[in-house]
């Protein structure tokens, strides 16, 4: 009897070494996710998802633009009013705040000038301040142009290109720029954001437009500037890219020719209709001049 107590006794404790200590306690000790069997994990709790932060109308102005900074959160389930910051690198206090229960706001920067160049973050949180607030955006860097001596910008082959062209434009720092190591930026019009930027050695910078295509024509410029944007060029003088179709041009010259023709067919039946005329009119005049004894 002794024995089969010792053999259940070991049983039970074995049992328990399997199952886990929470089958003493049933499901109190699961979450319900847990008990139904579900996938589903509770949400976490740290910091809300980053922002994202984008600059209207470019990250390149010259001063007295109006730059509009927009900061957008992620859309969440239930919608709630949020309290937006913005920050700029090298200050202690945010720059501005806004609330707003829509998934964005935008922070106005009225008439920008040298000393509004710099890095830019922003971020959101409970209006009332909260230990949850979101991680801060990517870093926008604004750059203000006209403390720097302008560059120079060429293109080769030429300004105005066939598709397919391979075309490189060269912007080209001045002699009296007191800058070196500096940062080259191809600006394109219509473009918030530069198309390329490079950080050669020397003190050119070459940026190939490779194959191009109708939407690469247009008005392109460039400027240099030093670490972080702190000092920007003012830009380069506008080329205007020009990118022509030979078909199209075959087109233009077959129109013209028909448009000739046209014109000298009706110039030709013109001239038949006007002798025509002046036919009918002789022949008129010679009846109205018959003898009135003949009648």
């Amino acid at each position: 009897m002794g024995l089969n107590y010792a053999k259940e006794k070991e049983s039970q404790e074995l049992k328990k070494q399997l199952n886990g200590p929470w089958t003493q306690k049933g499901d109190q000790g699961l979450t319900k996710g847990a008990r139904e069997g579900s996938s589903e994990c509770p949400l976490p709790s740290g910091p809300w998802p980053k922002p994202s932060l984008w600059a209207q109308p470019g990250l390149v102005v010259v001063p007295g633009t109006d730059v509009t900074l927009w900061c957008s959160r992620p859309k969440l389930l239930s919608p709630q009013e949020k309290n937006f910051t913005l920050w700029k690198a090298g200050r202690q206090q945010p720059l501005q705040n806004r609330s707003s229960a829509q998934a964005w706001t935008g922070f106005l920067l009225s008439s920008v000038g040298l000393e509004d160049a710099g890095s830019y973050r922003c971020a959101y949180g409970e209006p009332r301040g909260s230990a949850r607030d979101s991680e801060p955006s990517d870093a926008l860097e604004l750059m203000v142009t006209g403390s720097l001596p302008k560059p120079s910008l060429s293109a080769l082959p030429s300004l105005v290109v066939e598709p397919g062209t391979h075309l490189t434009l060269q912007c080209r720092q001045p002699l009296q720029s007191p800058l070196w190591g500096v940062t080259f930026a191809l600006l394109k019009a219509g473009t918030p954001q530069p198309l390329q930027s490079q950080s050669p050695a020397g003190t050119s910078a070459v940026f190939p437009l490779l194959s191009v295509r109708a939407q690469d024509a247009g008005n392109y410029s460039c400027i240099y500037h030093g670490k972080e944007g702190s000092q920007v060029s003012e830009p380069s003088e506008v080329l205007e890219i020009w990118v022509t179709d030979s078909i199209e041009k075959d087109y233009t010259m077959e129109n013209l020719i028909q448009i000739g023709l046209a014109t000298l067919i009706l110039i030709i039946l013109g001239f038949i209709l006007g002798d025509a005329c002046n036919d009918w009119r002789r022949s008129e005049d010679k009846s109205s001049k018959r003898d009135p004894r003949l009648e």
